[in-house]
């Protein structure tokens, strides 16, 4: 684990959160409950900023996402997060919280 993923870590744990791992393997249990509720939806760790952005591509090709600051990663947050995703996807102009700005053209996504 690299120095970064390991700070990353440590601040997962400190702030409580009810993930455990480091960051990927936070990002990857945080996708397998936000992908049940916005089919399509993806989460990928950004720990430079201690964050993992939850994503969804539209039908009109854009990318939205919300950015998870690690300290409010709990499954709750990940719950709402989907339900917003999900409503933007079928066309539901709702706010997103912490909204990314510019995702660009992120490739992981189905």
């Amino acid at each position: 684990m690299s120095v970064w993923g390991w700070i990353a870590d440590v601040r997962c744990h400190s702030f409580g959160a009810m993930f455990d791992g480091d960051i990927e393997e936070a990002a990857a249990e945080a996708e397998s409950i936000l992908s049940t509720i916005a089919p399509g939806a993806v989460c990928v760790p950004q720990g430079w900023d201690d964050r993992i952005d939850c994503l969804i591509r539209l039908s009109d090709g854009s990318v939205v996402g919300e950015m998870v600051p690690l300290r409010e990663l709990t499954q709750s947050r990940i719950v709402a997060a989907g339900e917003r995703l999900r409503q933007r996807a079928n066309g539901v102009a709702v706010p997103l919280v912490n909204e990314v700005q510019s995702p660009g053209k992120f490739t992981g996504l189905r």
